[in-house]
């Protein structure tokens, strides 16, 4: 991640500010205003004057061969508004492709130092003791064949050495001794040379779980699955290696945090909230509140700058157009909004001094405020029925609200101080007796304390108490400047327990994932928003003391509401922070459908990704839970023995998938990919192994990048495996989209050749009943279109074949048959709820547009090409041949037809071409 920060910041300016702009967003007429400082535009397009002045046509009254002279004379006109704008926008994805050009080559100079750094890495244990451990190692074999006793007294030396390891304990140990190790444990309880009795079997069984477990290596747990599975021992005892492995929910990690090397994208936005003149009269007279953002994974729901407003924003994710504004309402009051478990929930800051309702159902889709939503359990409010809430925030599961609360304090020099404490309350979404939603408590409410403000303040406390009159002039100033200091601390607010002063926490960007409640605030001794500091601050954990801080994120653990760390942000120029924005008007919110952090400033909105772990109950969703059955005996059932290490496997891998690591899946074999196959081969009856097995495939299969011969037939036995989940009707969706993510992540692995790529891509065009096909077709779709739009090479696509396109072609035009019909039946209500979505692009538009995109940039690079204008003319006609059967097509297709057609006459330096004509 540092080394990616350090890249970012060597990128040109100009691609820089291109980072957040689409193709898809230049189609659009404000996404080329946004962009207007960026383009460069030839003089001869400037200097040109419009020839046309503004057109009225009156279809109704016209013949049809007068309208088609007018249509001839505005559009194929060389001087025409028309063509200078179709130039304009030429320009613009020019720069677009220039600056993507740029940016594609750092990414390529990301990846080599990558996997030249992890080729680099050493071991720490010196080379002689290393080699002294691997020797013993087939001596102890070969010694064994002779002296079985020999194989039983080093089995209890083991056991005895690993009953005081720790899961993951062993994680950094040098990797080859434990692999010879793993391997002497395997062939002696594979032979029945060196075990005799089924008791010393299950001791060897017990040691290699405990051994796989201590190390925490995917492989070796993988390795050591499908060992157990053949045995026909009934339980292990390994309780307590299974129980604190349990707790780690698949492995340790940094909290969740804003970081430079995960900034993926910015893109700038306008008020797209204008709240009417008597609503933002009343808002200012009353409490400030800051802006709140939420995300169903697909859509940001973000309030205004003053907190008021609700507007619903397409992320460029799941077919929406990034930026584009879908929905407002400009009628909802100052508040906090936040989406949980399927339900968009908005709490007015005004609900404050009233008990009920706690908050409002508000409809996705239209923004319009559907019901109320009560408080029920023992949820205690503050300052008797009087509450002040800091924010409400949620991880996608669970609603948090955090609300102060004035206690009197006594510190050590027994002098009470007033301060007020900050509650964390954690909520769920459940039912009351009469069946109206609610929200119950899930646990006891926690307090947030940070003591690293409260040791800074102490002291500082000590060394004023302590100050003597100072004869220079300077000891005087100095006196007075901290009194001032001190004065303007006492009169502007209160101090939290969390550290920061009353009117600094509303002000805060606060986000949650689930496991920390992350506050995202200025970093130590900058003061961006006017808040006093301590004389003394701890140091933060900086890459070199010139490294200039962005902001800092205090992250407090939801379990116990303590500090754990405070992460800096640093080396992200793209950022808006770097930009001018101020974390007062940032609002932030955690995205657990993407993994990912979305802030939204005054001007810019971002992505982030997020380089913590996932939180349990997301873990638990996603997989399912799994306990440890309550007993005193150290014996475990060998199928739950088998279940719970193939969930550490699934959270692990989940953890690894998110944030990109797949270091700890690295060198596949084909013995591996064997291991995984026969694993998944006998967990089919139960879902949720299943579902974990499906998981480590996924992340396996990502690492496969140029398979080696000898692991062919294992990639087409778990393809098959795969198809034939895919094709059952007895499994959940859950099931079903992690059997199509690994088709789609690993679609060049699976279908190596481009022969079997385009059948099984026709062979979804085509469609299917079955739901398996159906979520596949999105998701190899998504990944097919991710390709055209990053790819930069010098020759086109095999998608770019008219044969591709004709099936893509009439998928696209039977959709919007479909959509027509499916329009013209709807009451007005279900209308006004279809149109707030739009525009919403199918797996089949999205990879019409990523091919026309495709078609058009190769096109342009590539303009003395024959070859190439003989494809852009054969792709018109099959556009135009295909869409006089249909009378709807989406803007976005249209803007990429119509500058299709346009690049076409571009590069054959016609103007007024009669296929223009033919398409106007």
């Amino acid at each position: 991640n540092e080394y990616k920060s350090y890249l970012s910041r060597m990128k040109p300016p100009d691609a820089q500010q291109w980072d957040g702009v689409t193709e898809d967003s230049l189609f659009l007429h404000d996404g080329l205003l946004r962009i207007a400082d960026l383009i460069h535009v030839p003089p001869d397009i400037c200097s040109s004057q419009s020839t046309t002045s503004s057109v009225s046509w009156h279809a109704e009254t016209m013949t049809s061969a007068r309208l088609a002279r007018e249509i001839e004379q505005i559009y194929c006109h060389k001087s025409s508004s028309y063509q200078r704008f179709q130039d304009y926008r030429l320009c613009a994805l020019k720069g677009y492709w220039k600056a993507k050009k740029s940016s594609s080559r750092l990414d390529a100079v990301v990846s080599n130092n990558s996997s030249f750094s992890k080729a680099n890495e050493k071991t720490s244990l010196p080379f002689t003791s290393r080699v002294s451990l691997l020797l013993v190692f087939p001596l102890l074999e070969a010694q064994s064949i002779t002296n079985p006793e020999l194989c039983k007294k080093t089995i209890r030396l083991l056991s005895d050495c690993l009953r005081e390891c720790d899961p993951l304990s062993l994680a950094n140990e040098p990797q080859d001794c434990l692999d010879g190790l793993e391997n002497l444990l395997c062939s002696w309880i594979t032979s029945d040379k060196f075990v005799e009795t089924e008791k010393e079997k299950t001791d060897l069984a017990s040691t290699l779980v405990t051994l796989a477990c201590a190390r925490g290596s995917i492989r070796m747990i993988v390795s050591t699955i499908n060992t157990i599975q053949k045995l026909k021992c009934s339980s292990l005892s390994v309780r307590r290696m299974l129980k604190d492995l349990l707790e780690l929910t698949g492995g340790s990690g940094i909290p969740t945090c804003l970081s430079g090397g995960l900034h993926h994208l910015c893109w700038d936005h306008s008020d797209i909230i204008s709240v009417p003149t008597d609503i933002s009269s009343r808002e200012n007279k009353s409490r400030e509140v800051p802006r709140s953002i939420a995300t169903d994974g697909k859509y940001l729901f973000m309030t205004g700058c003053t907190g008021a407003g609700l507007a619903r924003v397409g992320t460029g994710r799941s077919g929406t157009l990034r930026g584009v504004v879908y929905a407002r309402n400009v009628h909802i009051e100052q508040g906090w909004v936040t989406y949980a478990d399927g339900h968009l929930l908005f709490r007015a800051a005004s609900l404050d001094s009233s008990k009920s309702p706690f908050c409002y159902r508000i409809n996705p889709s239209t923004l319009q405020v559907e019901g109320e939503v009560g408080l029920g359990g023992n949820v205690v409010s503050n300052n008797n029925n009087t509450t002040t809430t800091i924010t409400l925030c949620s991880d996608g599961i669970y609603v948090y609200w955090l609300t102060c609360s004035s206690v009197v304090v006594k510190s050590e020099s027994n002098k009470s101080n007033k301060s007020l404490t900050i509650f964390v309350d954690t909520l769920t979404l459940g039912e009351d007796e009469e069946g109206k939603i609610e929200l119950v408590p899930v646990k006891d409410r926690v307090a947030l304390q940070r003591k690293d403000v409260e040791a800074s303040k102490s002291i500082t406390e000590a060394l004023i108490e302590r100050l003597r009159p100072m004869r220079s002039s300077s000891g005087t100033l100095a006196l007075e400047a901290i009194q001032l200091i001190a004065a303007t601390a006492k009169d502007d607010n209160a101090q939290t327990s969390c550290g920061l002063t009353l009117k600094c926490l509303r002000r805060t960007p606060i986000y949650t994932c689930g496991n920390h409640l992350v506050m995202v605030v200025s970093p130590s001794g900058v003061s961006r928003s006017g808040q006093p500091s301590a004389l003394f601050v701890p140091a933060l954990s900086v890459s070199s003391p010139s490294t200039k801080g962005i902001a800092t994120s205090l992250c407090f653990s939801l379990s116990d509401g303590s500090l754990d760390q405070r992460l800096e942000l640093t080396d992200c120029p793209g950022c808006a922070l770097s930009k001018g924005s101020f974390l007062s008007s940032m609002g932030a919110c955690y995205d657990s459908y993407n993994n990912l952090i979305w802030t939204c400033s005054d001007e810019w909105i971002e992505e982030w990704g997020n380089p913590g772990n996932m939180s349990p109950h997301h873990i638990a969703r996603k997989l399912g839970s799994i306990t440890l059955p309550g007993s005193d005996s150290p014996d475990v059932p060998l199928n739950t023995v088998i279940s719970i290490l193939l969930h550490h496997l699934g959270s692990s891998c989940c953890h690894h998938q998110m944030s990109s690591d797949q270091s700890n899946v690295s060198d596949i074999t084909a013995g591996y990919l064997g291991q995984i196959s026969d694993i998944l081969r006998s967990v089919q009856e139960d879902e949720q192994q299943l579902h974990c097995v499906l998981v480590l495939l996924n992340l396996t299969m990502q690492s496969v990048v140029e398979p080696s011969s000898d692991m062919t037939n294992n990639i087409l036995e778990l393809r098959n495996q795969v198809w034939k989940i895919l094709s059952s009707s007895n499994y959940s969706e859950d099931i079903l989209k992690a059997a199509c993510n690994i088709l789609s992540n690993s679609f060049e692995v699976f279908y190596n050749t481009e022969e079997s790529q385009r059948k099984i891509v026709v062979d979804l065009i085509k469609g299917s009943d079955n739901t398996g096909c159906q979520i596949l077709q999105t998701s190899v779709f998504s990944h097919i279109g991710n390709q055209l739009d990053s790819s930069i090479a010098d020759t086109p696509s095999s998608w770019c074949s008219s044969y591709i396109i004709d099936f893509v072609l009439q998928a696209v035009i039977s959709e919007s048959c479909t959509l027509v019909n499916y329009m013209v039946s709807l009451s007005n209500d279900d209308f006004k709820t279809v149109i707030a979505h739009m525009p919403e692009r199918s797996p089949c538009m999205s990879l019409m547009s990523s091919i026309q995109s495709h078609l058009v940039r190769y096109s342009l690079a590539n303009s003395d090409n024959t070859k190439v204008i003989s494809n852009l003319y054969d792709y018109v006609k099959l556009v135009l041949k295909g869409t006089r059967k249909v009378r709807l097509l989406g803007s976005a297709l249209s803007g990429h037809v119509m500058i299709t057609l346009h690049v076409l006459c571009y590069v054959t330096g016609i103007r007024g071409s009669t296929v223009v004509v033919q398409w106007a």
